[in-house]
């Protein structure tokens, strides 16, 4: 008798949590970016070298409040614990497992000596 598996995966919906790293790094980024907002005289700013600063386009752009409640990553299914949902843990993979005998495993079928893959 053989036995043949197949491994149901749910790939992630969203990106993943950022690392504390790269925390840091856009936090050193969003206080470089603050330089940008000075103004420049124009001979500085048509100087036309490479890594001569930019006119600024605007002011920031506030995110609505619509747009961040899209945004979150914690759903229904993760808040009442509920494992059967595919809408939990947005940014991780998921995989199906059946109980089999008292342990969890890949699902799967048992085939007959007559019977090929």
């Amino acid at each position: 008798i053989s036995v043949i598996s197949t491994a149901v995966e749910r790939t992630p919906v969203v990106m993943p949590d950022p690392e504390d790293w790269e925390l840091e790094m856009w936090e050193l980024q969003a206080r470089l970016e603050e330089f940008e907002g000075f103004d420049y005289p124009p001979s500085v700013l048509n100087a036309g070298a490479r890594g001569a600063p930019k006119e600024r386009s605007g002011p920031p752009k506030n995110i609505p409040e619509e747009i961040l409640a899209l945004a979150n990553r914690e759903t229904d299914a993760d808040r009442a614990d509920d494992r059967q949902s595919l809408e939990r843990r947005l940014a991780d993979s998921l995989y199906l497992l059946v109980k089999s005998g008292g342990a969890w495993t890949l699902p799967g079928v048992a085939l007959d000596e007559e019977e090929s893959v």
